[in-house]
């Protein structure tokens, strides 16, 4: 058995491309390497 359905996680994939398109239309001058960056490479996977 899988920890989350896979309904959940296409939903969590398509989410979080909508937010990545958000941040790329939203904010054009944005670096999209910094942000994916800063936001996800960063996190401490131990607390979830």
């Amino acid at each position: 058995m899988k920890p989350y359905a896979e309904v959940y996680l296409d939903d969590v994939v398509e989410t979080q491309g909508k937010l990545f398109e958000y941040v790329a239309e939203t904010f054009p001058e944005a670096d999209f390497q910094k942000f994916c960056g800063n936001v996800y490479e960063k996190q401490d996977p131990s607390i979830y």
